[in-house]
C-alpha cells in the first residue's frame, strides 16, 4: 500500500509539469500567421455583415409571408455560393453526411 502511494506520488511529480506544458497557449506573437489570418477573418465578417445588411433590406421592403419566404431563399442561395467547395460540400469541413 505504502509502495503503491509512493509510486503514485512520483508520476504525479513527473507526469504534471509535462501535462501542464502540453495545455501552455503559445507565446503571444508567436504565431508568423496571425496578421494574415487576422485579416481573413476581417474580409469574412465584413462578407458577412453586407450579406445581412442585403437580407435585412429585403425583409424591410416585404409585403407578405410569401416575399418573407422569398428573400430568405435568395440570402441562402448566396450563403451557398460563398461556401468553399460549392453548394452542398458542407463548407470547409467537406461534404455533409446524411
Amino acid at each position: 500500500m505504502k509502495k503503491t502511494a509512493i509510486a503514485a506520488m512520483l508520476w504525479l511529480a513527473v507526469a504534471s509539469p509535462v501535462i501542464a506544458a502540453e495545455g501552455t497557449p503559445p507565446a503571444q506573437g508567436a504565431d508568423p500567421n496571425f496578421d494574415q489570418r487576422k485579416a481573413t477573418i476581417l474580409k469574412m465578417l465584413d462578407a458577412r455583415i453586407a450579406n445581412m445588411q442585403l437580407l435585412k433590406s429585403c425583409v424591410d421592403k416585404t409585403k407578405s409571408q410569401e416575399d418573407i419566404k422569398t428573400c430568405m431563399q435568395n440570402n441562402s442561395a448566396r450563403m451557398q455560393q460563398r461556401r468553399p467547395g460549392g453548394p452542398g460540400q458542407g463548407g470547409p469541413d467537406g461534404p455533409k453526411t446524411p
